[in-house]
């Protein structure tokens, strides 16, 4: 079993060639998943402001401006694991992780 930290950092060194292979791809489309979901996420709450909140979504879209949007592909995994885990819990980790195993294997 492979520590969730050893994932998360891609720390490969204490792992054999094929471990780091399957580490290496699994947190390749866990950082893809991650970042689809932040965008959906992020995505729904602008067309919920834009719809039923006018002054919140003007004030994200001058922050945005103002203060630009980081690029997600420019953040490490566990910093696109906290944006994730801002707006979604646990359980919704849980299945995200499943989703990425079930693709890997």
């Amino acid at each position: 079993m492979i520590n969730i930290e050893t994932l998360i950092n891609n720390d490969l060194s204490k792992l054999t060639m094929e471990q780091q292979e399957y580490i290496t791809k699994f947190n390749e489309s866990l950082r893809q998943e991650l970042i689809e979901e932040i965008v959906l996420n992020v995505k729904n709450m602008i067309l919920n402001d834009l719809k039923n909140n006018k002054e919140e979504f003007d004030e994200f879209i001058k922050e945005m401006i103002v203060n630009g949007y980081k690029g997600l592909k420019n953040i490490n995994t566990q910093g696109l694991l906290n944006l994730y885990l801002e707006k979604k819990d646990e359980f919704d980790f849980m299945n995200l992780i499943e989703k990425v195993s079930a693709k890997n294997c």
